[in-house]
């Protein structure tokens, strides 16, 4: 079933549809958050700028490679009930699998160790 415009044809931008200005004031409406300060991650090697998404198996982070100067995204496995046995055998697996992946439209992994509190953690462009 379409709706209809009042001409009486069918109306194109029917039920659901949510248009340009719809979308413009939704958005308008969000408050700007001020940037999150530096986490308190250590990571050898790199510098923490900030916390870029959280998820539930980890937290990605924007930070800096100190010798190549190189912007890049480190995932951090989280603890708590999210960092069991198996949660930290998958994201192992993550790591091994997509390093092993050469594609346009998938990142690339440039390194993969511990932090400095024992967290498991992988380096991406």
């Amino acid at each position: 079933m379409t709706a209809d415009s009042p001409t009486g044809k069918p109306d194109p931008d029917g039920p659901g549809h949510v248009s340009r200005q719809d979308a413009t004031a939704s958005t308008e409406s969000l408050v700007e958050l001020p940037p999150m300060p530096p986490p308190n991650v250590a990571i050898e090697g790199y510098e923490i700028v900030r916390e870029l998404h959280r998820g539930g198996q980890g937290v990605v982070y924007e930070a800096v490679q100190r010798s190549t100067k190189r912007k890049v995204a480190i995932k951090v496995l989280v603890e708590g009930r999210y960092a069991s046995k198996t949660a930290r055998k998958r994201f192992e697996r993550e790591i091994e699998l997509v390093a092993q992946l050469k594609h346009p439209n998938i990142i690339a992994i440039f390194d993969s160790a511990l932090t400095t509190d024992g967290h498991r953690f992988y380096v991406m462009e």
